[in-house]
């Protein structure tokens, strides 16, 4: 499939549900999702895509501040990880000169790793 035709693939809407996101937005005509989860330390995710841009953005709050905002493009894969027994986010990016993982958790406590590498 040409590279323009791609679009970024993402697990059915009750998985993330499963996980303990709850559905902030979504418009799927536009490609576009929204999720939020919060752990009892007072952290909060907020994890969009869009599978047309195939983008994907984390921002990460601490009680009501925003502490961050991490975005990537080139999203090829969202899919749920159940390793180590506890299910997670895992989602690929790739470029023609790097690729980049997104890891998020959200039991015991929220965690999210992101990691872009030079793709050789």
């Amino acid at each position: 499939m040409p590279e323009r035709m791609r679009v970024l693939e993402v697990p059915p809407e009750p998985e993330f549900e499963l996980l303990g996101f709850r559905t902030v937005e979504r418009v799927p005509e536009d490609g576009y999702w929204c999720y939020e989860a919060a752990d009892a330390s007072g952290v909060r995710i907020r994890l969009s895509f869009d599978i047309f841009e195939r983008s994907v953005q984390v921002t990460t709050f601490v009680n009501k501040a925003e502490l961050s905002v991490v975005s990537q493009e080139g999203g090829t894969v969202i899919r749920v990880a159940r390793d180590n027994g506890s299910p997670s986010l895992h989602c690929e990016f790739r470029s023609l000169e790097t690729r980049g993982i997104l890891n998020v958790s959200l039991t015991p406590r929220i965690h999210v790793n992101w990691a872009t590498l030079q793709d050789d």
